[in-house]
């Protein structure tokens, strides 16, 4: 019979074979900007729909932004980023979407013992959309709570931490470097806030100066 096509043009991300080829966690900042084909479909027999993804031209700047760092974070996902920051008495392992660690800088194996902080507590997996304007200043945050840790020594309560994943501002000049655990701050005994930047989400807040 007479083939047919559709095609519809949506606010989305698409992924490539390029991108599934690259190593997991290095980010593809072009997938913010390009105009590709997301899915294909054939239903009923010869009659196509093709979904093309057209971020820059379909998507709102806050709707790109919240696209994106939905998108990094899944990427993330069974992860595990290391903070070893040099004059820190302690270091950090954050397994995305699993568990949080803290250990003596000085261990080098995972295996060594240190303090559980906290495993990822599906229930309170949420989205800061962040201001209006959704500007540098304010980036919408996927936030993760890690609970359940190990009992704290001075408190007697168990370890907690909140985990912020965003684009963090000028300090990533490079778009396309892999996230990272970008700060450690113990707001309270044994109950952690830390930051994991998003380099790729930056890409979301740079206006483009060409055609995608």
């Amino acid at each position: 019979g007479e083939r047919t096509a559709t095609v519809y043009v949506a606010c989305a991300v698409a992924e490539t074979e390029a991108r599934s080829s690259k190593k997991r966690g290095v980010p593809d900042p072009a997938a913010y900007r390009e105009i590709r084909v997301a899915r294909v479909t054939e239903s009923p027999l010869h009659s196509y729909h093709f979904l093309v993804a057209a971020p820059r031209q379909m998507c709102t700047r806050s709707e790109l932004a919240v696209l994106a760092t939905r998108r990094e974070l899944a990427l993330l996902a069974g992860q595990c980023l290391r903070r070893n920051a040099r004059g820190d008495w302690w270091s950090y392992e954050l397994c995305v979407g699993r568990q949080l660690r803290q250990f003596r800088a000085s261990q080098k194996a995972p295996d060594e013992p240190g303090f559980l902080i906290g495993t990822f507590d599906r229930d309170l997996d949420d989205l800061d959309d962040g201001d209006d304007d959704f500007s540098l200043a304010s980036p919408p945050a996927a936030l993760q709570r890690y609970v359940d840790g190990d009992a704290c020594d001075i408190t007697g309560r168990s370890r907690s931490a909140t985990v912020r994943f965003q684009c963090t501002s000028s300090k990533h000049s490079n778009r396309a470097a892999a996230p990272s655990i970008l700060s450690v701050v113990e707001k309270a005994t044994c109950e952690y806030d830390i930051t994991v930047s998003l380099p790729a989400v930056c890409a979301v807040f740079v206006r483009p100066t060409g055609r995608a």
